[in-house]
C-alpha cells in the first residue's frame, strides 16, 4: 500500500509541474501576441507620420515649382492630414542653400498626445535644384 501512495504523490506532482509550464507557455505566448499588436500600431502611426510628412514636402515642392525663384525665399505653410482614427498636423518650411532649396516638412500627431507621445513626428526633406529661373524635383534628402 505505500508504494501506490508514493506514485500517486509523484503522479500529482508531475501533473502539477506540467500544468505550470503550460500555464508559462500560455502567458508566454499572449505577452508575444499583445507584444505584437502594439508593434503594429506602431509601426502604423510612424507610416501614417512618414506618408503625412512626405504628402506636405511634395505639396510644398509642387507649389514651388510653379512659384519659381521669386517664392521660395519666404515659404512656409501648415497642412492637416486626416484619417478616420487620428489626425496629423504638418509644418513646412524652405530655405535656399547654395542654388538648392531644401525644404523641410514636419509632421506629428494632433490628437491622442500623452506624456510618452509628445515626441511622436517624422521629418522628411526634400531638395529642389535651381534650373534657370525656378527649381525642379531633385530627391529626397537622407537622414
Amino acid at each position: 500500500m505505500k508504494e501506490n501512495g508514493s506514485e500517486s504523490g509523484f503522479i500529482s506532482l508531475w501533473a502539477l509541474i506540467v500544468a505550470c509550464f503550460v500555464f508559462g507557455i500560455g502567458l508566454a505566448l499572449s505577452a508575444y501576441f499583445g507584444n505584437m499588436g502594439r508593434m503594429s500600431a506602431e509601426y502604423v502611426i510612424e507610416t501614417r507620420l512618414r506618408f503625412a510628412a512626405e504628402s506636405a514636402a511634395e505639396h510644398a515642392a509642387q507649389e514651388l515649382e510653379k512659384a519659381g525663384s521669386a517664392g521660395s525665399l519666404a515659404y512656409a505653410a501648415e497642412y492637416n492630414v486626416a484619417y478616420p482614427e487620428e489626425h496629423y498636423h504638418c509644418t513646412v518650411k524652405a530655405q535656399e542653400i547654395g542654388g538648392r532649396l531644401i525644404i523641410t516638412a514636419i509632421a506629428y500627431r494632433v490628437e491622442k498626445a500623452s506624456a510618452k507621445d509628445w515626441d511622436r513626428h517624422k521629418v522628411r526633406r526634400a531638395v529642389l535644384k535651381q534650373n534657370g529661373e525656378g527649381y525642379v524635383w531633385d530627391g529626397w534628402l537622407e537622414q
